[in-house]
């Protein structure tokens, strides 16, 4: 099997962002993401004006944003939905639940045990995870800020932020996206990435694989009521399962 040239698969990639943004509302908010972090780490690396500049770019541009959803909220309101829309909620039943995340490679978290449910005030799918090592200590805990969903190949991509035990007071995010196994029911497995930076020390960025396996119900009260021993049997279970 042939792999596909970096210039394509970068091309692909991007196309699949944006056609998931199905709304531009969704859009908007994946925007401001992006230029927060870019325009962050001018502001945590330059020096005197250029810090400046950076501060006063980002709240202009969220000014701007804020200013743009306003008009077409009030002249344009359908120009922030899409009949994609009709078919949001459905995707989003059938992939709501208790999941577990397996990371790849397991270095400092071997598996994140995640809620995805709808909030159907903002159409937003949304993620909670809480992360552990293989010993069952729990390391991390993260939850998404923005999603979006392409539905063609029952695709999520999401932002997200979270804390390590580690180092409680310093916040990491980055993006990620799942693509879900194809089932005309409910969905029980998916495989994807994330990337994962501390914006103090951009040289601790990195890109980990994962595969999604639905959780049973036993597995679910076992990561909710077990103790250190039994979450870390639950998870040398799962890599078992899955190796």
């Amino acid at each position: 099997m042939t792999s596909p040239e970096p210039g394509k698969q970068s091309s692909s990639g991007l196309i699949a962002i944006i056609g998931a943004t199905n709304n531009n509302f969704k859009f908007l908010v994946l925007l401001i993401h992006i230029v927060k972090d870019m325009l962050g780490f001018v502001a945590l690396h330059g020096q005197g004006q250029s810090q400046l500049i950076a501060l006063y770019s980002f709240i202009f541009f969220v000014v701007l944003m804020v200013a743009v959803i306003c008009f077409f909220a009030y002249y344009k309101p359908n120009a922030l939905t899409s009949a994609s829309l009709q078919q949001w909620p459905d995707f989003c039943q059938r992939v709501s639940g208790h999941w577990g995340e397996l990371v790849l490679p397991d270095e400092s978290s071997a598996i994140s045990f995640v809620t995805v449910f709808a909030e159907a005030s903002t159409n937003t799918l949304i993620m909670s995870g809480t992360s552990y090592d293989r010993r069952g200590v729990r390391v991390a805990k993260w939850e998404t800020t923005a999603s979006c969903i392409y539905l063609p190949k029952d695709k999520v991509f999401y932002y997200w932020e979270g804390w390590r035990a580690s180092h409680p007071d310093e916040k990491y995010e980055g993006f990620g996206e799942i693509t879900f196994d194809h089932s005309p029911g409910r969905i029980d497995r998916g495989s994807g990435m994330f990337s994962d930076a501390n914006l103090r020390d951009l040289k601790d960025a990195a890109r980990r694989r994962t595969i999604f396996k639905r959780c049973t119900k036993d597995e679910a009260k076992t990561v909710h009521d077990g103790d250190t021993k039994t979450i870390a049997d639950l998870i040398q279970r799962v890599w078992q399962q899955n190796q």
